[in-house]
């Protein structure tokens, strides 16, 4: 299994970053936990120059706007750190449900406040082979725009699916 030692927790509300690092916790505790509250605070501190300071993102899809989450995705995948999309507020036949990106793919009933909602999504996605692929393979020594893009593009696309 790919060494997963550093998980960055992108959403806005405080509820919700802190269920995330609470099954983060729980499910992987040697790792680090890095928040932030918006995708423009993460990209800040992402910079040009990422240091090993983060293997995995999991960020929220409605931030500062609509497509906070999209560019999230873009900054980090293009270093080529996989990057999950999980957008709350869903609703199915009156029951809340969360949404998860690629490479998940998938909806889980309850709020994203709720920490056996996030201790599921951690579970699967450090259970996930794309996602310890990805890991192992490391960082980029110079960003490509471009695959960051195109992996940013198609998780928004299966999360309106």
């Amino acid at each position: 299994m790919a060494e997963i030692k550093n998980i960055a927790v992108v959403d806005d509300r405080e509820e919700n970053r802190v269920a995330a690092a609470n099954a983060i916790a729980e499910v992987l505790p040697s790792a680090h936990i890095s928040m932030y509250s918006s995708a423009t605070e993460f990209i800040r501190a992402l910079g040009n120059n990422p240091t090993d300071e983060i293997d995995i993102v999991l960020s929220d899809m409605k931030m500062e706007d609509e497509n906070a989450g999209q560019r999230v995705a873009a900054a980090a995948w293009s270093w080529n750190i996989p990057t999950v999309i999980v957008s709350g507020g869903l609703k199915d036949h009156g029951r809340s449900q969360v949404a998860v990106s690629f490479p998940l793919s998938r909806c889980i009933f309850g709020e994203k406040s709720d920490h056996r909602v996030w201790y599921e999504i951690v579970s699967e996605v450090l259970r996930n082979g794309t996602i310890l692929r990805m890991v192992k393979w490391g960082k980029r020594k110079t960003p490509d725009i471009k695959h960051g893009e195109t992996c940013a593009n198609f998780s928004v696309s299966l999360l309106q699916h």
